[in-house]
């Protein structure tokens, strides 16, 4: 499965490594150009995950757009306050995207302007494709690690 995951924090980091290691192609896109650059050059996430190499096979986007239009699913990595942003940019790759099975949230709490859910933000900005939320009690060091992670899907 091609999967794009859109945010380069610990959170996105961590679910591409375990994603990777899973035989998934995964294509991680930071927000910014020099974080892309780094990653790449350091194929290791400095800010976040310092301790953890990106495997040999993990992708690093350094544009949005054609990690979008190869991606099966999408994960928003983002903060919730970034979510309709990021998702409302998305919608112009993905609204022509042949291949594009669903969107996922891995962003906490609600959007705060609207205090609406992270599935409500990405459907309104998505429009008809199929959204859900990634969540559950687990850290991202210890995902990036290959330890167990309790994580619900909704």
């Amino acid at each position: 499965m091609n999967l794009c995951i859109l945010g380069a924090g610990a959170w996105g980091t961590a679910m591409a490594i375990y994603l990777t290691k899973r035989g998934h192609v995964v294509t991680l896109c930071p927000r910014r150009m020099d974080h892309a650059l780094e990653l790449s050059s350091e194929r290791k996430n400095l800010d976040y995950l310092p301790q953890v190499e990106f495997p040999s096979d993990l992708q690093i986007g350094r544009e949005v757009g054609p990690a979008l239009m190869e991606a099966d699913y999408v994960f928003f990595a983002c903060p919730s306050h970034a979510l309709r942003t990021t998702s409302e940019t998305a919608a112009v790759h993905l609204s022509t995207s042949p291949r594009l099975k669903g969107a996922l949230a891995l962003c906490k709490g609600l959007e705060p302007k609207t205090n609406k859910y992270a599935h409500e933000v990405m459907s309104e900005a998505l429009g008809d494709v199929k959204c859900g939320y990634l969540t559950g009690p687990s850290h991202a060091l210890e995902l990036a690690e290959g330890k167990p992670a309790a994580m619900c899907l909704a």
